[in-house]
């Protein structure tokens, strides 16, 4: 399900819900907090729908599987997500992860960022890796 205006408030909470639950075991996340989920409403609010896509699976009424993607420029980004452990069978990320790859197909964008990191389920969905290479350029005085 793609999240609508009406829906977004609700939805955002979930996704914060779910990732929360699923780093809380490995010491937390620092991704979300009150200001970051504030700034998601607001753009989920001014971004085009075809912008700013939060994916959900529901089972009863509840979000359990939450992902943000945001495109732009021929290219679909996964932002962040989260799903319940109870359904880890299921494997409720790689669904919606799935379905973000058809939906960008449809659309007719060229690529699927999945972000940094080498993580199994992102070598499950791709075709190619490209490096990012980091500098800091500190100025100073002499």
């Amino acid at each position: 399900r793609v999240s609508s205006e009406a829906e977004l408030d609700r939805d955002i909470d979930s996704l914060a819900r779910l990732h929360h639950a699923r780093w809380a075991r490995r010491g937390g996340s620092r991704a979300l907090d009150e200001r970051v989920e504030a700034m998601l409403r607001l753009a989920g609010r001014e971004l085009h729908p075809m912008r700013y896509r939060l994916l959900s699976i529901d089972v009863d009424g509840l979000s359990i599987s939450a992902h943000l993607f945001v495109r732009a420029g021929g290219t679909l980004a996964y932002w962040l997500g989260g799903f319940d452990d109870r359904w880890a069978a299921c494997w409720p990320s790689m669904q919606v992860l799935v379905a973000a790859v058809a939906d960008g197909i449809e659309h007719g964008d060229e690529r699927f960022e999945l972000g940094p990191g080498g993580q199994d389920y992102k070598y499950r969905l791709a075709d190619s890796e490209e490096t990012l290479e980091w500098l800091t350029l500190a100025i100073g005085s002499r």
